[in-house]
């Protein structure tokens, strides 16, 4: 609800909806009198913007300090019940670009939230009626979006790469790719991501990341560290966000 909020009224008013957001909370402690209180977005900064999110980021930060608060409770700002309730803000996105931005800043703390396992997985796509696991774990290595837009294409390998081939602009970022004169890595990032770690792949992980097309990892992530699987797109520093949309990739470098 919060990120539908944030994009219907756009980057610039970004801040405002956050101190709405506030407000919202200070009913809550004014109506129900609670101790602890956990705020969620999801894909805040696909709303918003990599740096309008940030600074969102950073008033919802402050927004959950008790000291701050306490301080504005002090001078009348905010209700005083407000000042001892705790408060955490839970932001969700799944651009690797907005967590690059993040971890430039002291005030927030980042994490990855890696794919389903493979026996969870398994479980999911016996709950939504998947006939195939194998060819479903092939296509999207343990991600829940990718499998239910499996099943939206009818559960047709073929049917489902072309969509997501459409709908991400795979082909624009190929033509993007060879304008700037990173074919050659991108080709190599297709067999092996980790290129994209090397001097010689940043510019192409720039680029990717900002299409959401690869996710940098990191030793601190909610739930452990992927294994490298060079089948699934999975290297030691860097992945591919499902191994369908880099056999898109594949397929359209191909011709």
């Amino acid at each position: 609800m919060a990120a539908e909020l944030l994009g219907r009224i756009g980057g610039a008013a970004a801040r405002a909806a956050v101190w709405l957001l506030g407000r919202v909370v200070e009913r809550l402690v004014e109506r129900m009198s609670p101790s602890n209180i956990l705020v969620i977005v999801d894909e805040l900064f696909s709303a918003v913007g990599v740096r309008e999110g940030a600074v969102v980021v950073k008033h919802a930060q402050e927004l959950g300090d008790r000291h701050l608060r306490s301080l504005k409770a002090e001078a009348g700002l905010i209700p005083r019940p407000l000042a001892g309730v705790r408060i955490a803000y839970l932001v969700f996105t799944s651009e690797g670009a907005s967590r690059r931005e993040l971890s430039r800043h002291s005030w927030a703390h980042t994490a990855l939230m890696w794919n389903m396992d493979k026996d969870d997985f398994k479980r999911l796509n016996e709950a939504v009626g998947g006939p195939d696991f194998a060819t479903a774990w092939r296509l999207c290595g343990g991600n829940p979006r990718c499998l239910f837009q499996l099943a939206e294409a009818g559960w047709d390998a073929e049917r489902y790469l072309a969509s997501i081939s459409s709908s991400r602009g795979v082909r624009w970022v190929v033509a993007k790719a060879a304008e700037l004169g990173l074919t050659d890595a991108l080709k190599e990032a297709v067999e092996d991501p980790d290129i994209l770690a090397e001097p010689s792949g940043l510019r192409l992980a720039r680029l990717l990341e900002s299409r959401n097309f690869v996710v940098e990892l990191s030793p601190a992530a909610i739930g452990g560290v992927p294994s490298r699987d060079p089948e699934l797109g999975v290297g030691r520093l860097y992945a591919w966000q499902t191994p369908a949309l880099r056999d898109a990739v594949a397929r359209a470098l191909r011709g």
